[in-house]
């Protein structure tokens, strides 16, 4: 009897950490990472970025190169991408604000 609950103890341990691990890895935030990494080597153009999203958008670099375009949100998260102006490709991105609030932004947040 005393082997089967430590078995069980066992199994419920390593399933609570792996669970725990899963969830771990699956943030809100790692979602929007997702999206927007997902985006670099695509037309900007073609991309939910190019359409109203529910966040100001400016324009912080234009050096007839490359653009750079910020998306501030209403909670504080920020990112810009950086577009080649003469093939319109995405070609990075980079956090602007700390991501700690990009984590509570979900994808129903960008235009479809």
């Amino acid at each position: 009897m005393n082997k089967q609950r430590l078995n069980f103890t066992v199994a419920a341990l390593l399933l609570s950490t792996l669970l725990s691990g899963c969830a771990a890895r699956h943030t809100p935030s790692d979602a929007i990472k997702a999206k927007v990494e997902s985006s670099i080597g695509k037309r900007f153009a073609e991309t939910d970025h190019s359409r109203a999203t529910g966040a100001v958008t400016r324009v912080i670099r234009d050096d007839g190169k490359v653009r750079e375009f910020e998306y501030q949100w209403k909670n504080g998260c920020a990112y810009a991408l950086l577009v080649d102006v003469s093939t319109d490709l995405i070609l990075s991105w980079r956090y602007t604000s700390p991501p700690e609030p990009c984590r509570n932004i979900s994808l129903y947040s960008f235009a479809t």
